[in-house]
């Protein structure tokens, strides 16, 4: 499996905290639209229970405990965040391209107002 260096947590080592020092380089949260690349990983416990935090180079960060699949390669079923990929590639990161040895798609999830006229005031 593939892994990439990550950035060192804002978290301190301490009991009950687990700071990963490295993993594959796409994450993908089940109750999220994007891919997105990981950053940061850290574990710690939450009322006794193992917990995960993810923070990707896009600035977003996730919780959880079993939502998280961290992804050497891509499928293509999902697109890569737009803003992870650009803040990734500058840090000196290999491209999603790269990594998976064909076009990866980029995206991002954008709001959209649908509840009244855009003009009314």
């Amino acid at each position: 499996m593939l892994k990439l260096p990550l950035k060192p947590s804002t978290f301190q080592r301490r009991h009950g905290i687990s700071v990963w020092e490295s993993c594959a380089p796409f994450v993908d949260n089940a109750r999220a639209m994007l891919i997105h690349r990981p950053r940061a990983v850290t574990i710690y416990n939450c009322l006794g229970k193992p917990h995960m935090a993810v923070n990707a180079w896009c600035g977003n960060g996730f919780t959880g405990t079993n939502k998280f699949t961290f992804l050497d390669s891509l499928d293509g079923s999902k697109f890569v965040c737009a803003r992870c990929e650009a803040a990734a590639i500058t840090a000196g990161l290999p491209s999603a391209d790269e990594l998976s040895g064909k076009h990866i798609h980029k995206g991002k999830v954008v709001a959209v107002q649908i509840c009244c006229d855009k003009g009314e005031k």
